[in-house]
């Protein structure tokens, strides 16, 4: 039969089997690569939500580190929420700031409730200067080595805060002018000025008492805060009456995206819990 088809019939025959076995390969790899796409379909998401899951439980262990319970770790967290929505910063920096500030504001004999006024006081500035991530870092870490030392020396306002919030240490001079009152006796040598400010640093008077009382007061959420609100819609009606800025917006946005995926990975904790148990048994079986 095959002598019959001839030399080209049998090469014929010969090429198509190979296209068949080409084609049944082809349908294994489309296969394997629809799996690898649904499985992805599906791992991103939980990968996410487990990610969500470890930020917060870091949030909650950063605040036991220093001996506070868990509720006290819940309401800094429902704070950093309601700042960053407020005010159109990323609710992840606003976190930082909280876990950063509670150690020294605490150990400076403050409570939370400065800790929650100063963050929402530096947060406001963020928002309202368009400080970038870098600046923002660098005004929060003088801040936090001032209370770390006790008192505001030149090197963090002149060299840290100063360079990244221009405008900090004329509007430190004047809240310190405002809460005089409340100073004692270093309120008579309170004259407002920057250069009555410098001296007063140079004589280590800018306490760390003296910063949680002053801190809050430079604040700017009396142009921005409350402008935005707990829902995209609100952030772009805002938006629309001129104001906020896009940046505010935006940061809006992913603050919201950050909530929603936290809440999706609550609700769906159980799920994520035996998935990690898969992956797990994936591993372990993988190893052997």
């Amino acid at each position: 039969m095959d002598a019959d088809k001839g030399f080209g019939g049998r090469v014929a025959d010969k090429f198509a089997g190979f296209l068949s076995i080409g084609n049944k390969l082809q349908d294994i790899v489309t296969i394997f690569q629809s799996i690898g796409i649904a499985a992805g379909a599906i791992t991103s998401p939980i990968n996410a939500a487990t990610n969500a899951l470890a930020d917060l439980d870091a949030f909650a262990l950063s605040f036991k580190a220093i001996g506070q319970s868990s509720s006290v770790a819940q309401g800094a967290l429902n704070d950093a929420s309601r700042i960053a929505l407020g005010l159109g910063v990323n609710v992840k920096t606003v976190r930082e700031a909280f876990q950063q500030l509670s150690p020294v504001i605490l150990n400076s004999g403050g409570s939370m409730e400065d800790v929650s006024k100063i963050t929402e006081s530096l947060s406001s500035r963020f928002a309202a200067f368009g400080l970038s991530a870098d600046k923002s870092r660098r005004v929060l870490n003088g801040v936090i080595q001032a209370f770390a030392k006790g008192k505001l020396q030149a090197e963090e306002l002149t060299q840290q805060i100063s360079e990244a919030d221009p405008a900090f240490k004329t509007d430190f001079a004047s809240a310190l002018l405002k809460v005089k009152g409340e100073l004692g006796s270093l309120g008579g040598e309170i004259d407002g000025t920057v250069s009555g400010l410098e001296g007063l640093i140079k004589q280590g008077k800018i306490t760390a008492d003296v910063l949680r009382i002053v801190i809050p007061e430079l604040s700017k959420s009396e142009i921005l805060f409350g402008k935005l609100g707990p829902s995209a819609t609100s952030a772009v009606e805002a938006l629309k009456k001129g104001n906020v800025t896009v940046n505010q917006v935006r940061s809006n946005f992913e603050s919201l995206s950050q909530l929603n995926l936290e809440r999706f990975a609550k609700i769906g904790e159980p799920l994520i819990q035996s998935f990690l148990t898969i992956q797990a048994t994936v591993i372990d079986f993988s190893g052997l």
